[in-house]
């Protein structure tokens, strides 16, 4: 059982139930489920694939909770970063994790931009009027209904071990001030989503 599969469940057996609140926007397991579909969809239209690592330097929003599931299902991995970070601490993880590509907002805009420079990464904006290059949020969920893209088992372990191989080499080759990419501060949107999806989406 993957990830992706346990939201499929979750999605069936409580379709209308709250997935995900942030303030005035809601999504249900279902609504998550197609949001998530439709950016996988947009990923891999972005050359994103399986073992793909993805920076997401957002706040706790449902953006980031949606791309976090949607990278669960195509197979690719999240490298969630706190949203405070430097330009030197964005470079450095963005170069440690081997990211194919960024989703950023305008809280994270200034580092970002600066981190990635001349590279050439996919860079997906989140929020209004998006910097010049970067793929609006809104072109990933064009297509509502996206295909079946969850990764097999088959995929699991190698998927599993690069991304855990990310996770040492961030927190273990350090410069002078430590970046990690343990998320924003306080507590995690998309783990508080993974918590409540594996319930609903493993109970029998």
């Amino acid at each position: 059982m993957t990830l992706g599969r346990l939201l499929e469940r979750a999605a069936l057996r409580r379709p209308s139930a709250d997935a995900v609140v942030d303030g005035a926007a809601h999504a249900s397991y279902s609504e998550l489920w197609l949001r998530t579909g439709a950016v996988a969809h947009g990923l891999g239209r972005l050359g994103i694939g399986k073992g793909d690592r993805v920076l997401i330097a957002l706040k706790n929003r449902i953006e980031h909770v949606t791309a976090y599931w949607a990278l669960q299902r195509l197979g690719g991995v999240p490298v969630p970063v706190n949203f405070r970070f430097a330009p030197d601490e964005m470079a450095y993880v963005l170069e440690d994790s081997g990211a194919r590509a960024v989703l950023f907002e305008p809280a994270t805009t200034a580092a970002i931009l600066e981190a990635v420079g001349d590279r050439a990464l996919p860079r997906v904006f989140v929020g209004g009027d998006p910097p010049e290059g970067a793929v609006p949020w809104a072109e990933l969920t064009t297509h509502a209904d996206g295909p079946d893209v969850a990764v097999s088992e088959g995929d699991l372990s190698p998927v599993a071990r690069r991304a855990s191989r990310a996770r040492t080499a961030i927190t273990t080759r350090a410069p002078s001030r430590t970046p990690s990419s343990a998320g924003t501060t306080g507590g995690s949107a998309p783990s508080a989503s993974c918590r409540s999806i594996t319930r609903w989406g493993s109970t029998r």
